[in-house]
């Protein structure tokens, strides 16, 4: 599985920042993938919602796009097609000493969400996500700095500020798995909200599970498929009787042969 994940996620990223496809420039996709980075091929979902409220304007195209994907794959975008996803991954593989994030770190990205995406666009008319956003700064900001001798002219505390935000967010990459997925990225904190009614998810029995640790040890980023931070990477699968994945999946054994099986043990 993790082997098809990894082929998706490069396919992903190569078709997301592909210029022959920049006829979709203006066509918002919900993985974070900067829309200001030279190869982008499409506009960043988060992004284009900041630009809505910033002018006053409904963004029923953006909500349209987020609830259709969220309410038939839930996360599955986060941890098969997120071009930001794939690079924390790789990053974590860099030997070092490793950090457990705690739970309640998750509570973060809506906070984020609710605070920089949605509140301030509105209340002063300025996308203050995008001026922050690490994932500009990694793949918009780095490039044009180094392409672009008028930008270097231009620097000034805003632009420190946000690379001072990417350096600290490169370390914890290498530390813990999937920091910005799980305390920042509002674009994974739209989705979650979808993780209970999806049409597709992975999930588990809550009321059966026994704290083996085993779906967690698979994770990407280091929850167990219940949590709202599942990216549906679909790892876990396999490790555990209680991990299903499905469109069908209430929650519950399929079976009265699994009930048994789960009781036994």
């Amino acid at each position: 599985m993790n082997r098809y994940r990894r082929l998706t996620q490069i396919s992903s990223l190569i078709l997301s920042n592909c210029y022959i496809l920049s006829g979709l420039k203006y066509c918002p996709f919900p993985i974070m993938n900067c829309h200001a980075c030279p190869l982008a091929a499409t506009a960043c979902g988060i992004g284009a919602l900041q630009n809505f409220l910033t002018i006053g304007a409904f963004p029923f195209l953006v909500l349209g796009i987020f609830i259709l994907v969220g309410s038939t794959i839930g996360r599955l975008l986060c941890g098969w097609a997120c071009p930001f996803g794939f690079f924390q991954e790789l990053l974590y593989k860099i030997p070092t000493n490793k950090l457990t994030l705690p739970q309640w770190t998750g509570m973060f990205k809506y906070l984020v969400f609710i605070v920089l995406v949605v509140l301030l666009p509105i209340i002063i008319h300025e996308p203050w996500f995008c001026k922050l956003c690490p994932v500009g700064a990694l793949e918009a900001g780095v490039p044009l700095w180094l392409k672009d001798d008028g930008i270097r002219q231009m620097i000034g505390p805003l632009f420190h500020a946000k690379f001072l935000i990417l350096y600290s967010m490169l370390y914890l990459m290498m530390i813990t798995e999937r920091p910005f997925c799980r305390m920042v990225c509002p674009a994974g904190a739209m989705l979650s909200l979808f993780k209970k009614i999806s049409l597709f998810r992975v999930s588990g029995v809550p009321d059966k599970c026994i704290p083996c640790s085993k779906c967690i040890k698979k994770c990407p980023a280091g929850v167990t498929p219940i949590s709202n931070d599942c990216v549906m990477c679909m790892n876990c699968i396999g490790t555990c009787r209680n991990v299903r994945a499905g469109s069908k999946y209430s929650g519950q054994p399929n079976n009265v042969q699994d009930r048994i099986r789960i009781n036994d043990r």
